[in-house]
């Protein structure tokens, strides 16, 4: 998961040096489709004719959302606002996935938790107020972001059983496909109002396609049933500070003081909300009818016969035997 973040950190800086050649839309179908197709490729490499065996129907319909919406807030509002502003507002991917997760296990959230998401809308509301207009801001492309965080959210949250359940080299090509449901009809719109110089945006689209796309995307599908949605989600918060220097770095973006005021109170915020042990949702009675799991199907219960929902039980744990399989 810190590989698949330190790379989405540089995503939103490479990306936007992307855009100087080529359209959102256009952009973000064809690096999806390269990833798709990437994907594909290693899972019949891999599992052979159990690749095309779809896994249950919610993980594509899942991935329109958690994909395919997610990546046309984080095209459309990087487009107008800075590399720095839309890595900074990644950070509260933990925040709202903590919420869905609390929400889906029927429990109410703490006071720990209350005050996690409050400093997080804060430390963001900071962000977007304080943008320079002058060095390339918007508040309009801020807010845009702003779904960008609560799509990948409700991602890892209703994947999580599925990523027990199958290998991420299985999963992936799935997931992707799903996000290039809405991706892929928007970028051939985009693609066909005017020339575009795809020659020189080559080394963005590689770098997006192939490593931000399939290596990221399958890493963090590996990583998620062995941390739990909330656990996964907060590594997210390695993108605010990352993205943010590498935003600075490289583009000359303005990074001004107030700025990092809201960065520590983001950081904050991931303190008082990945200090609990985080909530899996664990796959409750195996895997569905006419399936065929690569590993045993986990219940995520405790002696005591509370659901991983309820004790934050990790997954990991609970498929030693089917562990060597999963990490094909």
């Amino acid at each position: 998961m810190f590989a698949a973040m330190l790379i989405w950190s540089a995503n939103a800086t490479v990306v936007k040096l992307g855009l100087e050649h080529v359209r959102p839309a256009s952009f973000f179908g064809a690096r999806f489709l390269m990833g798709a197709a990437a994907s594909w490729i290693i899972a019949l490499a891999v599992h052979r004719r159990r690749a095309l065996a779809p896994p249950r129907a919610r993980v594509p319909l899942v991935a329109i959302i958690g994909i395919g919406a997610n990546q046309v807030f984080f095209a459309f509002g990087l487009n107008l606002t800075t590399a720095v502003d839309a890595s900074l507002i990644q950070g509260l991917t933990p925040l709202f996935a903590g919420a869905m997760v609390m929400l889906l296990a029927r429990g109410r959230l703490g006071n720990k938790e209350i005050t996690a998401l409050l400093l997080g809308l804060a430390g963001v509301s900071i962000v977007v107020l304080a943008t320079p207009a002058h060095g390339g801001g918007s508040v309009t492309g801020d807010l845009i972001n702003l779904g960008a965080p609560l799509s990948y959210a409700f991602f890892l949250v209703f994947t999580a059983s599925d990523a027990a359940r199958l290998p991420a080299t299985r999963i992936t090509p799935w997931a992707l496909t799903g996000g290039l449901v809405i991706l892929l009809p928007l970028g051939l719109v985009d693609a066909v109002r005017a020339p575009e110089d795809w020659l020189a945006s080559l080394p963005e689209l590689f770098f997006a396609g192939l490593l931000s796309t399939t290596f990221a995307y399958t890493a963090g599908l590996w990583a998620l049933p062995r941390l739990g949605a909330t656990a996964a989600a907060i590594y997210s918060y390695l993108q605010p500070p990352l993205g943010a220097a590498i935003g600075a770095l490289f583009l000359g973006e303005p990074y001004v003081p107030i700025q990092l005021a809201g960065t520590a109170i983001i950081l904050l915020a991931a303190y008082l909300g990945g200090s609990q042990a985080a909530p899996v949702i664990g796959v409750a009675q195996g895997a569905p009818p006419g399936s065929e799991p690569d590993s045993p199907p986990i219940t995520g219960d405790d002696p005591a016969g509370r659901s991983a929902v309820q004790t934050g039980t990790n997954v990991s744990s609970s498929r030693e035997t089917g562990e060597a399989e999963c990490s094909t």
